[in-house]
């Protein structure tokens, strides 16, 4: 065995072992859960760029998802932190930003369309 043989591999298998342990933490905000609830009517979902399909009740949403209601339909999204946001006839709503935890949400979203009603759970923390 030379001198130093198996120093190299232990420091590769050290610089592997302590990205592991940091790039979680310099990663960008965990994503925030959103639900939507079918309350009745048609109801349809686009995920960014595709087109819209009939959305399943319960089903999961991210950000960049756009939800649309019919004349009959209405929707409610629920997300992690409590908040809702319910979505009546004929209305068009994109998430735009669902980032955060429950206690420090950050959501945004765009209506292009219709009416909603929306209830805020109180903000535990700056920045929400």
């Amino acid at each position: 065995m030379w001198i130093g043989e198996g120093v190299i591999e232990r420091r590769i298998f050290t610089a592997v072992l302590l990205l592991a342990a940091v790039l979680p933490a310099c990663s960008s905000a965990p994503s925030l859960t959103a639900t939507l609830h079918v309350l009745s009517g048609q109801v349809e979902v686009a995920s960014g760029e595709e087109d819209f399909a009939p959305a399943e009740d319960a089903a999961t949403l991210s950000e960049g998802d756009t939800v649309r209601t019919s004349a009959d339909g209405r929707a409610t999204i629920e997300y992690g932190d409590g908040s809702l946001t319910r979505l009546d006839h004929t209305t068009s709503f994109s998430l735009t930003e669902l980032r955060g935890t429950a206690g420090a949400p950050r959501i945004g979203g765009y209506q292009s369309a219709g009416n909603s009603f929306h209830r805020v759970v109180a903000l535990s923390a700056s920045g929400s």
